[in-house]
Parts: C-alpha cells; structure tokens; sequence
C-alpha cells in the first residue's frame, strides 16, 4: 500500500504535465505558418512602391513578409495581361533580390484575375485590416477569386501571438470571414 501512496504524487505530476504540454501544442501551431522574423525596416507600402515600380505594369494580387533566420523579405505576385511576374524584395534595404516571369495565357483563373477591378484598392484593404486590428502586425495580403467568382481580399496578421485571417469584399470592402487563432 505504502509504494500506490508514493505513486500517486508522480503520476498527478506526470498528468499536470501533460496537460501544460497540450495546452501549448495549439499556440505553436497555429504561428506555425507565420513568419519567423515581421521586423522589416521596409513597411509594407514601401515594398509595394518598389514592387510595382520594377513591374512597370499590371496588377499585384500578393504581397507577402516572409522571414527566415535574420534574413526577412517580401514575395510578391504581379499580373499583367497574360503574364505573372514575381519578386522577392530584401524587406529591410528594398533591393530587389530575385525576379522571375512565367506565360499564365493556358490558366483561365489568373487571366480571368489579371483583368478585374476591384473597387477598394491593395492599399484600401490593407488600411481596412489596420483599423480592424491596429496592433496587429500585417504580413500578407492577397486579391483572389473566391468559389463563386467574388474578388476577395485574403489577409493575414499577427497580434500576441495570436494569427488573424481576414476575408474582404473586394468591391466594398466588408469583412466576409474573420478567423483566430
């Protein structure tokens, strides 16, 4: 009887610590696809002047603070006419750190992308997630085709460790879907 009495304490510990454990499994994984690094000195307007600068035309549908180590950078994804254009840009100096260019004419959804017009702007929808959440920190956002053919903005931010993704109507620019994590 006396080694069941010794036990006890050991397995409540055990117990207590997986219990700590599981409940910190969640808040790892849902930042899991986020960024290591969201300190740019290159904010997001900023990157966007050097990204459709270097285009010279066509429409950004992505806009995206990737971070890796102590490096951080900006992917981004222009559309023009029936080519897709892709950048990578050294998010604390702006220099433009890799381009590349593919035919998109046999992919109907991003012609069909290419050539909308969405009522709120990149910058609109980017000014809409910030006054939702004015201290989160904003690390991509995407103009897309939803399912039925709506222009959507996807965006996504970070508050305390918290992942906010947002979903914008692309022509009034109401919030469609609002998920966190």
């Amino acid at each position: 009887m006396k080694i069941q009495t010794k036990k006890r304490p050991l397995i409540a510990a055990l117990g207590g610590l997986a219990l700590l454990t599981a409940s910190l499994i969640p808040a790892a994984t849902a930042l899991a696809d986020t960024p290591k690094n969201l300190n740019a000195k290159l904010d997001f307007d900023k990157a966007q002047e050097i990204v459709l600068k270097e285009a010279k035309q066509g429409k950004l549908v992505n806009l995206e603070l990737e971070g890796k180590k102590n490096k951080v950078y900006y992917e981004a994804t222009v559309l023009d006419g029936e080519t897709e254009k892709e950048y990578k840009i050294d998010g604390n100096n702006g220099k433009v750190l890799k381009t590349s260019s593919e035919n998109i004419a046999d992919e109907a959804e991003e012609v069909k992308l290419s050539k909308a017009t969405p009522k709120l702007s990149f910058d609109d929808a980017q000014k809409k997630a910030q006054e939702k959440y004015p201290n989160a920190k904003l690390y991509e956002v995407e103009l897309d085709l939803n399912d039925n053919d709506q222009l959507v903005y996807k965006i996504k931010l970070v508050e305390n460790n918290k992942k906010i993704k947002l979903k914008l109507d692309a022509d009034n620019g109401k919030i469609l879907s609002e998920k966190t994590r």
